[in-house]
């Protein structure tokens, strides 16, 4: 199973890349040597390069078999 984050985890991050989806923008967050993507609100602003800082809402938290990428 892969790994889960509790909300004092938060942590620093560098913007990968930012898309626009509309409603919400994907953002691909470099850390701790991998790439997370987090959504964010349609007003989100950053750009490649920027530091950002990550958490999360364990209401929404998945978690995936790391072998096959499959939801547990």
């Amino acid at each position: 199973v892969g790994q889960g984050a509790r909300p004092e985890d938060a942590r620093e991050g560098r913007v990968y890349l930012v898309e626009p989806m509309g409603a919400e923008v994907w953002v691909t967050v470099e850390t701790g040597g991998e790439r997370l993507v987090a959504r964010a609100p349609g007003d989100f602003r950053a750009a490649s390069g920027d530091t950002v800082w990550l958490r999360h809402d364990a209401r929404y938290l998945r978690r995936f078999d790391a072998r096959t990428g499959r939801a547990v």
